[in-house]
């Protein structure tokens, strides 16, 4: 890829928690719970114990999971010959490549109401979907931006640069 004609997008979740904040917040759960239901135990009410363990176990569980899931991460290549789209959590898990000038952009209302639309990039047979991670206004705005870069079928428009002239 010709990295002086390239248009990059980074799409990746709204993660508002950092794994530092998760980790205080999971600790001064823990240290709450382990107090009260230790004082309870004491009390003579033990079988507290394995409910408030259970518990634990269940808060760390989804924080481990929704800070995994706040690392995936989309990367989409367009320059004037190739688009390629990268999906993965750390690494890249799928890659997928398109021909620019015979690639489109989809974007589909959604099958019922209240459910997101889809956007995806087709060519040759292939769809790819993207931006599943982003709200409904921000996918909007990704597809009209990449529409002005991709172009429509069999036309590819010149890359222009986020500043407004052409690279």
């Amino acid at each position: 890829m010709s990295a002086a004609r390239e248009r990059t997008f980074h799409i990746t979740p709204n993660l508002s928690m950092t794994p530092t904040g998760a980790l205080w917040f999971y600790a001064s759960v823990v240290v709450g719970t382990l107090i009260v239901s230790g004082g309870v135990a004491m009390a003579g009410f033990w079988p507290v114990l394995p409910f408030a363990g259970f518990e634990l176990a269940l808060l760390g569980g989804v924080l481990y999971t929704i800070q995994r899931r706040g690392r995936y991460k989309e990367v989409l290549h367009v320059d004037d010959q190739h688009i390629v789209i990268e999906k993965g959590e750390i690494d890249v898990a799928e890659r997928v490549e398109f021909a620019r000038h015979w690639a489109t952009v989809e974007m589909s209302g959604p099958r019922q109401p209240q459910m997101p639309s889809v956007l995806a990039i087709t060519g040759h047979g292939k769809r790819c979907v993207v931006g599943q991670c982003l709200t409904e206004d921000e996918r909007q705005g990704l597809a009209k931006r990449l529409t002005q870069c991709i172009g429509p079928f069999d036309c590819s428009p010149e890359l222009v640069s986020s500043e407004g002239g052409t690279t």
